[in-house]
């Protein structure tokens, strides 16, 4: 006689879980779509050279995704990226790398998640610089990978770009701490010119540790050449350190997650750091 009540109610129960679930997951759609709109008005910002607008856009996207997470964490950490990238326009380098960090951690969590694996995601071409963030755009260029998949791709180089460049700031920092005390910018890879970075001595005895490939996690040195000298095909990550034979001047440029040189974010142009005494 209890039988069918007890069937009812387990219908009833599995009814209730099943629209929660639908609900669920309207919600997520739902905050996915407001968020692809603000992000992209973030970025407009930005291609409008409105980074002060555009970082105030994201710190509120930042904001809200922090207790409201989207699919992933996706959304927060697209926001930290825009953010990043705001500041970054700003000549704010220091900021957007402690920005970076976070997002990181994120992100290499969602590509875990979402399936993609670090060779599919580092082998990505042309995606550094875009602003478009439409997911059927990346349907459409990468077929092999769904729209989310896509976008945290996206996220994850651009963080490992931002992670270059500072790479790229130590070795300028070596190098210019190395001129102080010789009068002239290292030439070559020895003992000397290792001191000055992390950990190092700063006398041109103990070495330091080399900065670590964010791509590889290996530790690498810079590829010193000699001004107007070229390398071909150089690896993802390295920072490539070149300097005239009596070291009176100095370039460092970056090889991006894409295998390309690093653009510099205002002019689009070859990022260069550069020295000269």
């Amino acid at each position: 006689m209890k039988a069918p009540k007890l069937i009812v109610i387990l219908f009833g129960l599995g009814l209730f879980v099943s629209t929660a679930r639908s609900a669920c997951a309207l919600d997520q759609n739902e905050l996915m779509q407001q968020f692809n709109t603000q992000h992209a008005e973030g970025l407009t910002l930005i291609k409008q050279a409105k980074y002060k607008d555009a970082e105030n856009k994201f710190r509120q996207l930042i904001a809200f995704h922090r207790t409201n997470p989207g699919p992933k964490n996706l959304c927060l950490a697209l926001s930290l990226q825009g953010l990043a990238l705001s500041l970054d326009k700003q000549d704010k380098g220091g900021d957007s790398w402690k920005v970076t960090q976070e997002a990181n951690k994120l992100l290499s969590a969602g590509l875990a998640q979402t399936g993609v694996g670090v060779p599919i995601a580092t082998g990505l071409t042309a995606i550094t610089n875009t602003a478009d963030t439409s997911i059927k755009a990346y349907e459409s260029k990468y077929g092999s990978m769904n729209g989310m998949q896509a976008r945290t791709a996206e996220a994850y180089v651009r963080a490992r770009n931002v992670s270059i460049k500072a790479n790229m700031r130590s070795v300028q920092i070596a190098a210019e701490s190395y001129a102080s005390d010789f009068s002239h910018y290292p030439t070559k890879l020895d003992t000397a010119f290792q001191s000055y970075f992390m950990e190092g001595g700063n006398d041109g005895k103990q070495p330091g540790l080399a900065p670590q490939n964010p791509l590889t996690k290996a530790r690498e040195w810079p590829l010193v050449l000699k001004t107007g000298e070229t390398k071909s095909s150089p690896s993802a990550g390295t920072v490539i350190y070149m300097c005239t034979p009596n070291g009176k001047s100095y370039s460092i440029y970056g090889v991006g997650a894409d295998g390309k040189y690093l653009l510099d974010a205002k002019t689009n142009k070859t990022l260069v750091y550069a020295g000269a005494r």
